[in-house]
């Protein structure tokens, strides 16, 4: 491949050859472009040689290859063929086809290299059957795992590729995203600190099962991590496992395979995130994780889904797609009782069916309404009352028993009418 900024590259032979077309001597036609005049003999000579063809699609001015036209020291034919033949029936190297064929391994390597076969064949490798996993139920098992990510004020090599000192941000840090992903659903959860230490980790895994409980996972039973010394050799970690009651799983050596589902999620948001578009520091680039994570738990399709959202199983498998959130008041701890030690039920309570609809809806009263049943009612709550007791017991004796049910709804709505009749009083007097 030619430059074309060179002295006399591809623009400046078709420079030299119309100075010469215009009536200049090869002498200044080479003088004017920095040349030699044998160098302009030779682009001028080729170029009246060349047919209209090669004139029109340039390659009358191209570069010819650095090899000779003929070799007469060269392999013949039915040689090569030999050698080819050899190598593709024993898939042995120049060294071994030496003395197959009578020839010098560096001949045979030439020879090889010529025709593109230099390269030996590798064979197939093994298949082995892939061993798929997936828990029963979501947010049984938790894929923990922490991301590193460079914080910057400016943009970087990254987006414009220049490694000047001007574009980097010294001193800056990094920031850790840690990670959690259901087994089951692939819900992710993801928050961003400025270490990975082994008291941040616990933390996280506390807030971690706190939402994926909100959002309609289950009780975790095991957490599955590397071995990082935040997780395999931190107390706060320990600690953290044992509040919840759920088994730590460390994955082998050597085998992130296992936590698979977490290191694709990670690739994931390295790509669609982190790297998807210049950021123009990295605070922008972290107030876009939220959006991101909720496109990703609610709409991104997902392959091992259905090209279905994440957040789509977990109301499969709970039947519904309201599923009501957890009580906060459930994960508070009394004495040794620990987040586990709620049943499953107090997390996810079934949901209760409706009450029956009735007929005779009451009949909402007001101070303006005509009829003395009403005025009765209006003046029986003119004065305000010390508690909904006596909302309810008042209401019941300015308008019968019958239209007044127990909801909180109605006795809400009978404080409120009592004080607009307390302010209407006071206006009017």
């Amino acid at each position: 491949m030619e430059d074309g900024r060179c002295r006399l590259g591809p623009g400046g032979r078709k420079t030299l050859v119309s100075l010469i077309e215009q009536g200049a001597s090869l002498r200044a036609a080479a003088r004017s472009l920095g040349v030699a005049p044998a160098t302009a003999h030779r682009w001028w000579h080729r170029w009246q040689e060349a047919s209209v063809g090669q004139r029109a699609s340039g390659r009358a001015l191209a570069a010819r290859p650095p090899t000779p036209r003929r070799c007469p020291w060269r392999l013949p034919e039915a040689e090569e063929r030999r050698i080819l033949d050899a190598r593709r029936r024993t898939n042995l190297g120049p060294a071994r086809l030496a003395g197959l064929v009578g020839r010098r391994r560096s001949t045979i390597h030439k020879v090889l290299a010529r025709h593109g076969v230099s390269r030996r064949r590798r064979s197939p490798k093994a298949e082995r059957p892939a061993r798929r996993y997936e828990w029963s139920q979501p947010g049984a098992l938790l894929h923990v795992d922490t991301k590193q990510l460079a914080r910057f004020d400016r943009p970087g090599h990254f987006a414009h590729g220049d490694r000047a000192e001007h574009h980097r941000s010294r001193g800056a840090g990094y920031l850790y995203a840690h990670c959690a992903v259901d087994d089951r659903s692939r819900l992710a959860y993801v928050e961003l600190h400025r270490d990975q230490r082994g008291d941040t980790s616990a933390a996280f895994l506390g807030r971690a099962v706190r939402w994926f409980c909100e959002a309609g996972c289950g009780p975790p039973e095991a957490v599955m991590t590397d071995n990082a010394l935040s997780y395999a050799a931190s107390g706060h970690f320990r600690q953290a496992l044992a509040d919840i009651d759920a088994r730590h799983i460390l994955i082998p050596p050597r085998t992130p395979r296992w936590n698979g589902k977490v290191e694709r999620f990670i690739r994931t948001l390295d790509e669609e995130w982190a790297h998807a578009r210049v950021w123009a520091t990295s605070a922008r680039r972290t107030r876009a994780l939220p959006s991101f994570l909720r496109y990703y738990n609610r709409r991104r399709p997902h392959t091992s889904l259905g090209d279905r959202p994440p957040i789509s199983r977990v109301q499969q498998e709970r039947g519904q797609y309201n599923w009501p959130r957890a009580s906060p008041s459930i994960w508070s701890r009394k004495g040794s009782r620990s987040v586990r030690s709620c049943s499953r039920a107090a997390v996810f309570p079934p949901l209760a069916a409706p009450p029956a609809p009735s007929r005779a809806r009451p009949r909402a009263f007001t101070p303006f309404s005509r009829g003395s049943r009403s005025v009765a009612s209006a003046m029986t709550l003119l004065t305000v009352p010390s508690s909904l007791a006596e909302i309810t017991s008042r209401t019941e004796s300015a308008n019968g028993p019958d239209t007044v049910t127990s909801s909180r709804r109605w006795v809400s709505r009978a404080w409120s009418v009592s004080v607009t009749a307390l302010i209407v009083s006071i206006a009017v007097s």
